[in-house]
């Protein structure tokens, strides 16, 4: 793991940790911890994150699986069919993101092994949504693969994670709301 990695891991782990602390709530969803280097049981590996929610029994249960990574040089099978939600034009695809001018393809290549590993990791441990984060910019995406979000990470505050956590609670309201 580079240097460049484990700061960028250190530095979403103390956002959110902070903000958690404060004992958020959105709508009906409480988000309770969070957790560095998760261990994916049986096996060795590790989540880089993952957040935690409690549900209507207070039990705990993962939310969102991050994975940090240190570059997107030589990354390029990117998805541009993916789809995730623009608050004014709703759920559109990568493609048509960066055709209306909304999204810059330099900026947001998302190598497709990082996104399946995370992915997996998700799935994994019961994780409705899974991201990937290169330090200046973070993809959040649901496991059904109908919402995502994207973030530019200039400034790692305490009111940027409530507006992430406060979007994945609004998408998970909506995807439950739809089952």
């Amino acid at each position: 793991m580079s240097v460049k990695e484990i700061r960028t891991q250190a530095d979403l782990y103390c956002m959110f940790k902070k903000t958690i602390e404060e004992k958020i709530h959105f709508d009906d969803v409480e988000i309770c911890r969070i957790e560095l280097e998760y261990r994916m049981k049986p096996s060795r590996r590790r989540a880089d994150l993952v957040i935690f929610i409690k549900n209507s029994l207070g039990e705990e249960k993962p939310f969102v699986v991050i994975e940090t990574k240190r570059s997107r040089e030589h990354e390029d099978e990117t998805d541009y069919g993916q789809k995730f939600v623009f608050p004014i034009l709703g759920e559109i695809t990568l493609q048509e993101a960066m055709d209306k001018g909304l999204l810059d393809a330099g900026s947001y290549k998302y190598h497709m092994g990082a996104l399946q590993q995370a992915r997996e990791y998700a799935r994994g441990i019961g994780a409705p949504f899974s991201a990937v984060c290169y330090g200046d910019s973070l993809f959040i995406r649901s496991l059904h693969e109908q919402h995502g979000k994207f973030y530019k990470c200039r400034d790692l505050s305490e009111e940027f994670a409530k507006r992430i956590l406060k979007d994945l609670s609004q998408l998970y309201e909506i995807i439950k709301s739809a089952r």
